[in-house]
């Protein structure tokens, strides 16, 4: 996989109108930095999400400093990215594309600090006052319950959340073609115990939960400090 940081350039028009249309981000990056190549995803388990990463599994998380006017974005995909077939003056800094691999150094009992920017849901069961929600797909608006969600994937993913706090909980608003979209966007910051590692890779790989190609589902890892 390749890893990118880039710092986005506060001031440029496609990027800020970007940020309000993060499908269209999505859509500039794949469309102008990377080739042909398609890649096939697989999965070890049916429990993993399908992937919705599109032909380059391209994951990426925005990250708005206010303080310092700074936009930077980290992105992850299964094919090599060319960051200079971006706009003009779209990014000020990238850093990257480096290769990484965690397949062969995950292993069972290890601890890592965890950041994921999530757009955790669940489907409307059956309802006497509304059966037209019978399945509908809605945002999970409580904190206790995001953890819950949380602590799910993380059954289903092969790790075991220890120690998590949510630091950014809001509504993102934006449009797909002429359909206004909105998207419950949640940041969990905190440790995870590595209980699968295969399944963790393909976490990382493939994202957690829905909307990936709006900028959520990202999971990243940093080792602890161990005294």
């Amino acid at each position: 996989m390749y890893l990118s940081q880039l710092t986005l350039n506060p001031l440029n028009r496609q990027v800020l109108s970007e940020l309000a249309r993060p499908y269209e981000m999505h859509r500039t990056l794949t469309t102008r930095c990377f080739d042909g190549t398609t890649i096939t995803a697989q999965h070890n388990t049916a429990r993993a999400e399908a992937p919705s990463t599109g032909a380059h599994g391209l994951l990426f998380r925005l990250d708005e400093d206010s303080r310092n006017n700074q936009i930077v974005l980290l992105a992850q995909s299964q094919t090599e990215p060319n960051w200079a077939g971006l706009p003009d003056g779209y990014a000020l800094e990238v850093h990257g594309p480096k290769v990484f691999n965690l397949k062969d150094k995950l292993a069972a009992g290890q601890m890592f600090g965890f950041r994921l920017r999530a757009n955790p849901t669940k489907r409307m069961g059956k309802s006497a006052e509304r059966q037209d929600t019978i399945g509908k797909r809605v945002g999970i608006y409580e904190e206790e319950d995001q953890l819950k969600w949380l602590t799910r994937k993380g059954e289903q993913h092969g790790f075991k959340v220890l120690r998590a706090q949510i630091e950014k909980d809001q509504v993102l608003t934006g449009h797909k073609k002429e359909h206004a979209m909105k998207w419950l966007s949640v940041q969990f910051n905190g440790v995870i115990e590595v209980q699968d590692p295969t399944e963790l890779h393909n976490a990382i790989a493939y994202g957690i939960g829905t909307a990936k190609g709006y900028g959520f589902g990202l999971l990243s890892l940093s080792p602890l400090n161990r005294q």
